[in-house]
């Protein structure tokens, strides 16, 4: 379980990076990147989970926060059609809203804080390039 809580956090943090990243080199142009958080959504392919995560999910807790395929979708079109979001990007988004960070850490609504660290994210992209044997071009 940790493995993969550390890859997600992996994962947004190269995430929120790249958002940045295409928003610093192409927004001028007209083209911007959010990253879109749908919710805890139960469908077929939650049998392919491990049961213990699945045991997780149905505790009180997390069946106060799911959502059905419609609702998790909701915020993806919110994002698509938004005046909020015309014209910005690097935004981590939910529940039809730009989601802010936590404030004490824990919790579901929001992002870690640490999710936008700099230092960290350049790491990521530099271990990335390095990985798939690129280098970082500006251009």
């Amino acid at each position: 379980m940790w493995a993969s809580l550390t890859s997600e956090v992996c994962l947004l943090v190269t995430a929120s990076d790249t958002l940045l990243q295409v928003d610093r080199r192409y927004g001028s142009k007209g083209l911007h990147a959010n990253s879109v958080m749908p919710g805890v959504i139960f469908t077929p392919l939650a049998r392919h989970l491990d049961p213990e995560m699945v045991k997780a999910f149905e505790t009180p807790y997390y069946q106060k926060l799911q959502k059905n395929a419609q609702q998790g979708a909701a915020t993806t079109v919110w994002a698509a059609i938004s005046r909020e979001c015309e014209g910005k990007g690097g935004k981590y988004l939910e529940d039809c809203g730009i989601g802010k960070p936590r404030q004490d850490g824990k919790g579901s609504a929001g992002y870690a804080p640490h999710v936008y660290d700099e230092a960290t994210a350049k790491k990521l992209w530099d271990v990335s390039l390095q990985l798939v044997g690129m280098t970082d071009n500006t251009d």
